[in-house]
């Protein structure tokens, strides 16, 4: 058995409630889709969220706009679910080998569009990892504003569909806590 940790907080979803084909028939590999939990921080745009701090603008934002929504995103961290080599690093998606297995983060469905932007890779690739070790700065509420989906895709490469059990749907984890144990295959 081989734990998988959680790379972000957010609400753990089966891959069959994906709105993706491919990652909900799990042909990439058994896995789970976790909503992001959306850090977001009060205040109307252009001001500092606390007094002293830097301003924060919201995606689509400068400083003259008149829009002041009640909340300003802020970025995120995807961590390492598995300690291993990082094999492929995309601003928007990463597989590390750990020693039983590979796995894939895909953070957000069809991410890839954005060629980058919103996503800051902190982990070279062909580096060692550990479990829980920061791999990408994003900001999901940036891509909920490009009108993508935020989930976040946690895979098993090369598994066969159902060799994931995720738990009770709805189920809530934290970033770096336990989100599934592969079993021997």
């Amino acid at each position: 058995m081989t734990a998988v940790s959680s790379p972000v907080a957010g609400t753990v979803l089966p891959l069959s409630a994906v709105p993706d084909p491919v990652f909900a028939a799990e042909m990439v590999g058994a896995g789970v889709a976790i909503s992001p939990a959306i850090p977001r921080r009060p205040g109307p745009v252009g001001s500092p969220a606390v007094p002293g701090s830097p301003a924060v603008l919201s995606p689509s934002s400068s400083p003259d706009d008149d829009a002041t929504p009640s909340v300003i995103p802020s970025r995120s961290v995807a961590l390492a679910p598995v300690s291993g080599r990082l094999m492929k690093g995309f601003p928007h998606a990463f597989v590390i080998q750990g020693d039983a297995m590979d796995v894939l983060v895909h953070l957000g469905l069809d991410t890839v569009s954005l060629k980058g932007e919103g996503f800051t890779l902190l982990a070279e690739e062909g580096s060692e990892v550990a479990c829980g070790d920061p791999v990408v700065e994003w900001d999901p509420a940036a891509v909920e504003v490009t009108g993508l989906s935020p989930l976040v895709l946690v895979c098993v490469l090369g598994t066969p569909p159902g060799s994931v059990f995720p738990g009770p749907e709805g189920r809530q984890v934290e970033a770096g806590s336990l989100l599934f144990v592969l079993p021997q295959l």
